[in-house]
């Protein structure tokens, strides 16, 4: 099962040096999912990081813990204790739970719809080839209107965790176990900032083993603009 193969791989990572690649007949850049492999103790995942995909951002996100010093020490419950006989145990069974709540405001500065995000012919044109998703691809044009009235971004708020219980809830106590809620706007644009309200509750065991995604989401849930943290 799934479960007896991370408790081994626990176990094997407590004393050896695991590096996890892609598969060797992959022809796209595209990333593999870091987390069951982190979850399971190794301690190296080959990333393609100039793709700027959901895992690279985790990555990111992860290895900023310690000063972006290119490493970070893993729980003690996944070590285990080697002279002592006790052996790995990640997630650990926890009763308490972190909660972090976030209070969207408003957000502004944002682009009209037929302006490319970043902008292609502009002073940040070369930051398009790495975060393609935000714009459309070099020489073409968007082909929509300008942002109505009617047309206001959400927010995606998103956790990632390597271990134990997580969700994001608009309520506590929490009525679901969703990983990912969407925060609509409650007014403005056409030319002012957009504005928010209300809370967003981020619930963890592991707090400093989840990470938390947040997006601009364009009306066509296209991701505008994100920034990633740890718990």
């Amino acid at each position: 099962s799934e479960e007896d193969w991370t408790a081994g791989m626990q176990e094997r990572t407590a004393r050896r040096i695991v590096r996890v690649y892609p598969k060797g007949t992959r022809t796209k850049s595209d990333n593999f999912d870091p987390l069951p492999c982190w979850a399971a103790g190794a301690q190296m995942a080959a990333l393609n990081l100039q793709t700027n995909d959901l895992p690279s951002q985790l990555h990111h996100a992860l290895f900023e813990l310690n000063g972006g010093r290119g490493y970070v020490l893993k729980p003690a419950e996944m070590l285990g204790e080697t002279g002592g006989g006790v052996a790995p145990n990640w997630p650990p069974p926890r009763v308490v739970l972190h909660v972090a709540t976030l209070r969207p405001i408003s957000l502004f500065g944002l682009p009209p719809r037929g302006i490319d995000r970043p902008d292609v012919f502009g002073g940040g044109g070369s930051l398009h080839t790495h975060v393609p998703s935000l714009s459309v691809a070099v020489g073409k044009r968007r082909m929509r209107a300008p942002r109505g009235e009617d047309e206001l971004p959400s927010l995606a708020v998103e956790l990632h965790a390597i271990g134990g219980f997580s969700c994001v809830s608009l309520t506590l106590p929490p009525a679901t176990a969703r990983t990912r809620q969407l925060v609509s706007a409650k007014g403005g644009g056409g030319g002012e900032a957009v504005r928010y309200g209300g809370a967003v509750h981020c619930i963890a065991a592991e707090k400093q083993q989840t990470v938390l995604w947040v997006a601009v989401v364009d009306d066509d849930e296209e991701d505008v603009a994100y920034e990633t943290c740890v718990l």
